[in-house]
């Protein structure tokens, strides 16, 4: 029943998609099921998290009210197929203005032998030969800084970022500092160009994104779940949301194959044994 991503599908389409799912017969029916809605997210890049409850007219508030009813036609639907299902309603990110574009493209930082990957609140240089010098560049990197963000190398990123892969993880790992999007693909005249030319479109270019510090409650997400294996009007802390697979897992009684970071103590108060 996998279906890759296709943002261009309504809404209500993959409402119908899941309900349809959920009328075949106990052995053709799947008993994992996810669905995602992606306006939220969109409207929050384009338009920024400006305090939407103030602001009536504010996209962002427009696509939640959306969802909010897109979310209440589908609960609907699940109550009248008269099965026992358990919801979980997570988003997996908050979103912040940016405040601050950093260019490294006008710095004259030569990363050829490197292969580039990401922008913003975080960017990755992959070695790409034996010339590439690791050390050259990050003391290139950290001088032209002026404090918008910090360099790593793999031996030196911090334990908190749970980040050590031997080699997917970039040799050199750029990390900005709050509200500071790092472009190292292009310069400041060019930015300004594709600004310009988006809202000659009637386009809007970005105004705010997420991958900062996920401590800080800017970054963080919703949790809401229901159903017959949670515990009615329970409130919790907040928590990483590394700790919903196995929590979903418990309540499909499977156990993971491989060691994960999550913990089933985390959410295990609120799921009924």
């Amino acid at each position: 029943y996998y279906k890759p991503y296709d943002g261009s599908v309504e809404n209500r389409e993959r409402i119908k998609q899941i309900l349809n799912w959920l009328s075949l017969p106990e052995k053709d029916r799947p008993h994992f099921l996810t669905l995602y809605f992606s306006v939220v997210d969109s409207q929050g890049h384009q338009h920024g998290p400006k305090d939407p409850v103030k602001e009536s007219s504010h996209p962002l508030k427009e696509s939640v009210l959306e969802i909010d009813k897109v979310l209440g036609e589908l609960f609907d639907g699940l109550q009248k197929t008269g099965l026992d299902i358990n919801v979980i309603v997570v988003s997996d990110h908050g979103m912040k203005d940016i405040e601050e574009y950093k260019y490294l493209g006008d710095k004259g930082i030569d990363y050829s032998d490197f292969k580039v990957v990401g922008s913003g609140p975080m960017i990755q240089f992959y070695k790409l030969n034996d010339k590439a010098d690791v050390d050259r560049l990050k003391n290139q990197l950290v001088f032209n800084s002026q404090g918008k963000y910090n360099v790593y190398k793999k031996s030196e990123i911090p334990e908190k970022y749970h980040y050590t892969h031997p080699t997917r993880v970039g040799d050199l790992i750029l990390v900005s500092e709050w509200g500071v999007y790092t472009y190292a693909d292009k310069t400041r005249a060019q930015h300004q160009q594709e600004i310009a030319q988006a809202e000659a479109e009637g386009k809007h270019p970005s105004k705010a994104t997420h991958g900062w510090d996920p401590s800080r409650p800017e970054m963080q997400g919703i949790f809401y779940a229901r159903g017959p294996q949670f515990k009615q009007n329970q409130v919790i802390d907040a928590f990483e949301n590394i700790h919903i697979y196995p929590a979903v897992l418990s309540i499909l009684g499977v156990k993971p194959l491989y060691p994960i970071d999550g913990r089933l103590e985390v959410l295990s108060p609120i799921i009924r044994r």
